[in-house]
């Protein structure tokens, strides 16, 4: 196959030579513009920018001899913006936000029903993601780096696979099957590096609205041909090696390409959005693979890609400002002063001598032997004598404790870090974690605003791919290629879902092409029943045409707090400071009130309080009386234990 590859010559039609070279001028335009120095990066490249964030929070060091330091120097950095960004991601970067979808058309009329099918669709296309790693790595990227982009794209593949028919494990003899299957078929969000993306202009914050976009990406070999190998013009993709020692004259910018490609077998790909002009092209290695419109929207159109920032530099800047380079004033600072607290330390601990010169050649020769036991003999005593240096002084502390404060400040202190001291009385920790919050809330703002632009993209996906026709092979008596092909619609099994009528379980959303294939209602409820009887799992069956969903518009909203992770120990504080202060001003409220008060102490402890039996118990009978006195009615706790015969309460089963 490779030689097959060899003796293929990309000839491009005039259209392509055109996208081309219009797409690696305007990368060339952009690199250029990426590439700058920039004020808000205090006159740095972005890229320049992105390495000093890391190296900052991975607690890099650069070495002694680098900063003109002696062996016996402290040289480590103080790990703080590594702790406090690891504290706030663990406030808001831990809980999936909840989201209402509401639909309504160009008439502003709303629609429940279709809110309801996308809104389960939305839940369907993120059945077999992580969503909790997924929000923790967003938000880690963007602290980090001040950035995060994130795209949502859609993802079909077909690969050959064998299917294994027979095995003999004494002998390993292996019989099997081969056919072309669909490996992928999925809506996929991921991360994308900051430094495999290009904006038209810095000054515009908004990726949406950005004249063009381009995301370049290196891609190896086998990656790049699961993703592309049933384009037209993959067979005429050359890899890097290919490329470097031939056929120079077909390259378009082939100097700056040249310079980008990284070793040998890897493909550069270079995708390039235009919302003006509603175009978007694909490059491998300078072959047009694709030349069309931009998939997602139809009067608007939309980039595939979501983006957000952790805090901001200015309002017209697209970049944000990272965590890492807010404290850099003050992570140096501690830096230096926890460095010359040691090297302090250290020579109170060895302090120097001062020797008079009479003994001089006596030192210099025990110098390099020296040990706890050593000898030394010296002509005169009195001119031995250690150097007066100074420990750590109060003045240290101090200032390292207002450095401290300066951090806290700027990010979170430690008791939101879990670091127990003074502050851990209930008033203390809601007044700590009120200013905290204000921090994490502008984070929390900017958190809040990638999800809405995820779950906007989501739906631009269903809407483009999950409603269209698939292709499926079905073989016939004949097995040629006529009529081999079947045209049909997906099935979607969401899992979990609001069945609407206050249960849950699996619903089934089935799409057909027209209203005439809908199926009867009475149809759906018993195939419902049917399927719910085998699974013995609650089933409820909806259909929908293939355009029951279009020309709607779609809103997003963030259920409010739901980001932010659920502040249980300032919950339990709370109540056991209640506790103390009811029981000791307010008894008689507090025995009055017991039953109430402990089903509160029970939820502040995230536990359920209709568990526990809060059944009074029976009475102490007095001393020297029978356990049952004549006359007295006997308990009906004990007629009901002791009695076979009493009614039970019915048990209710699920369908």
């Amino acid at each position: 196959m490779e030689e097959k590859e060899e003796q293929l010559f990309y000839n491009p039609t005039e259209a392509e030579v055109d996208a081309r070279k219009r797409v690696y001028n305007d990368f060339s335009v952009m690199r250029d513009i990426r590439n700058q120095r920039y004020k808000y990066f205090n006159d740095r490249t972005l890229k320049e920018f992105i390495d000093d964030s890391e190296l900052r929070l991975s607690n890099y060091v650069p070495t002694r001899a680098s900063q003109g330091k002696e062996e016996w120097q402290a040289n480590f950095s103080h790990p703080v913006t590594s702790n406090k960004m690891h504290a706030i991601l663990a406030g808001v970067a831990l809980d999936v936000p909840d989201t209402r979808i509401t639909a309504k058309n160009e008439g502003s009329i709303k629609s429940a029903q279709r809110a309801y099918v996308m809104k389960n669709l939305v839940k369907h296309s993120y059945d077999k993601d992580n969503k909790e790693e997924q929000i923790y790595n967003e938000a880690f990227e963007c602290a980090a780096k001040g950035t995060v982009i994130v795209a949502d794209v859609y993802v079909k593949q077909k690969a050959k696979r064998k299917e294994v028919t027979k095995f003999d494990p004494i002998t390993g003899v292996i019989e099997f099957e081969e056919e072309e299957v669909i490996t992928k078929d999925e809506i996929n969000n991921f991360i994308i590096p900051l430094e495999n993306f290009y904006v038209w202009n810095m000054y515009i914050p908004t990726i949406q609205d950005q004249p063009k976009v381009i995301w370049a990406e290196q891609m190896g070999k086998e990656e790049f041909k699961a993703q592309f190998n049933n384009f037209p013009n993959y067979k005429f993709v050359k890899k890097a090696p290919k490329i470097l020692n031939k056929e120079l004259e077909s390259r378009y910018f082939f100097e700056g390409w040249a310079s980008r490609v990284k070793g040998y077998g890897s493909v550069e790909v270079v995708k390039f959005y235009d919302r003006f002009k509603d175009n978007h092209v694909i490059l491998a290695n300078g072959v047009v693979l694709f030349d069309g419109p931009i998939l997602l929207g139809k009067k608007k159109k939309w980039y595939p890609f979501a983006k957000t920032i952790h805090a901001m530099f200015s309002v017209d800047f697209f970049y944000g400002n990272s965590l890492p380079n807010k404290l850099m004033g003050e992570q140096d600072v501690t830096n230096s002063l926890y460095n010359m607290a040691i090297d302090k330390t250290y020579k109170s601990m060895v302090p120097s001598l001062l020797i008079g010169n009479t003994n001089k050649d006596d030192f210099d020769l025990e110098d390099p032997y020296i040990s706890l036991d050593t000898k030394i003999y010296v002509q005169d005593i009195n001119q031995v004598k250690e150097m007066p240096t100074s420990g750590i002084s109060n003045a240290d502390v101090k200032i390292m404790d207002m450095v401290s404060r300066g951090m806290d400040l700027t990010s979170v202190d430690a008791n939101q870090q879990g670091v127990a001291g003074r502050g851990v009385t209930a008033r203390e920790i809601v007044i700590a974690n009120e200013n905290a919050r204000k921090l994490k809330g502008v984070f929390y703002m900017f958190l809040t605003a990638l999800w809405i632009q995820k779950m906007k993209l989501r739906i631009m996906n269903i809407l483009t791919f999950y409603t269209d026709l698939e292709v499926k092979n079905q073989l016939n008596e004949q097995a040629n290629d006529k009529d081999n092909k079947l045209d049909t619609f997906k099935k979607f099994m969401v899992e979990n879902a609001d069945l609407g009528d206050g249960t849950k379980g699996t619903l089934g959303i089935k799409i057909v092409g027209s209203p005439e294939e809908l199926p009867t209602q009475e149809e759906l409820d018993s195939n419902s029943k049917k399927i719910s009887k085998e699974t013995k799992e609650n089933y409820k069956e909806i259909a929908i045409t293939s355009d029951y969903l279009d020309n709607w518009e779609y809103d997003v909203k963030v259920v409010s707090e739901s980001i932010f992770q659920k502040e249980s120990s300032l919950s339990q504080a709370k109540m056991e400071g209640k506790l103390q202060i009811m029981g000791q001003a307010f008894p008689e409220y507090f025995q009055q009130n017991k039953e109430k008060i402990f089903k509160q102490f029970m939820i502040a402890y995230d536990d359920d309080p209709d568990e526990y039996d809060t059944t009074p118990p029976p009475p102490l009978p007095a001393p020297g009386a029978s356990p049952e006195s004549p006359g007295q009615p006997q308990q009906q706790g004990a007629q009901t234990l002791n009695n076979p015969t009493a009614p039970k309460e019915p048990i209710q089963t699920g369908a």
